[in-house]
């Protein structure tokens, strides 16, 4: 995830900052001097160095999350892990008389981009990152006080034997799939069951039961926005946008359930509870 990251800042830095692509290389290398002497005589470089990795705490969650598929069934899934990854972004120029007002300019140019964009925007999204759906918000962090201050700049140039240069702390926070999910049958019908403690003939049961309207020719497409009624009970409600619907409050027995929209419409009877659970409705096209 975090190669993918990078060509995302990279497609980030040529499409989105006034620069001309051309005319400058990116690195992820770490600047030592001897990285310096490879540098191009002819082109500018933007160096983004990935000094630091940690999970992002305040963003943790314990709890799965529930994922609705197509073939009636449904996945809990682990919930990714938030990682910071902070890079230190310099210009580097190969200007003979004032390469460091070169840098300058590429920074500022740089520096006002990346506020502009709070969140990567998605089309800029490279490798896994583009495959999400729906695509992830990744927020980033520009210029922060407190950017760098367990490393420090000077122990920092020192270290990679270099002269002191602006830079840019740029904080990204991105999701870590931990790929771990549980996939069943979904839950669409529940049983309430009321009584005075003691007296067991004031039982009162109560149904909940959820299905789905999809299409007669393709049962896995579900249809948004149907209205769904129980004739019997003069009961209304609305499929979602995946196509599901539930009532909730039922008495046990059977019910002709209607669904319609934009002029097609159809019938079917359902027993609640149904002993295998279908409460779903399929409607054909043109009708």
């Amino acid at each position: 995830m975090i190669s993918h990251l990078d060509k995302t800042l990279e497609a980030l830095l040529r499409q989105k900052v006034p620069l001309s692509p051309e005319s400058y290389d990116v690195s992820f290398d770490i600047p030592i001097k001897d990285w310096t002497r490879k540098l191009s005589g002819n082109k500018r470089t933007v160096n983004l160095y990935l000094y630091d990795i940690r999970e992002n705490q305040e963003l943790r969650t314990n709890e799965w999350q529930l994922k609705r598929n197509p073939d009636s069934t449904v996945t809990r899934e682990k919930p990714s892990i938030r990682i910071d990854l902070s890079y230190l972004i310099t210009a580097w120029s190969p200007a003979q008389t004032e390469p460091v007002v070169e840098e300058h300019h590429m920074l500022s140019q740089i520096l006002a981009t990346l506020f502009k964009y709070p969140t990567i925007p998605p089309d800029v999204l490279q490798g896994n990152l583009a495959t999400i759906v729906p695509p992830p918000e990744i927020p980033a962090l520009v210029a922060q006080p407190n950017g760098f201050k367990d490393q420090r700049q000077g122990p920092f140039w020192n270290t990679t034997d270099q002269h002191w240069k602006p830079a840019i702390q740029y904080i990204v926070t991105i999701p870590l799939d931990l790929q771990e999910a549980i996939t069943g049958a979904m839950v669409t019908t529940r049983i309430h069951k009321y009584q005075q403690e003691g007296h067991p003939e004031t039982e009162e049961k109560l149904i909940q039961i959820g299905g789905r309207v999809v299409e007669a020719a393709d049962p896995a497409t579900g249809i948004a926005g149907a209205e769904v009624i129980i004739l019997e009970l003069g009961r209304t409600t609305r499929s979602d946008i995946n196509g599901y619907y539930t009532f909730v409050k039922l008495q046990g027995g059977t019910y002709t359930v209607k669904a319609s929209i934009e002029g097609r419409k159809t019938e079917r009877t359902v027993q609640a509870p149904a002993p295998g659970g279908n409460y779903n409705i399929m409607l054909s096209k043109g009708k």
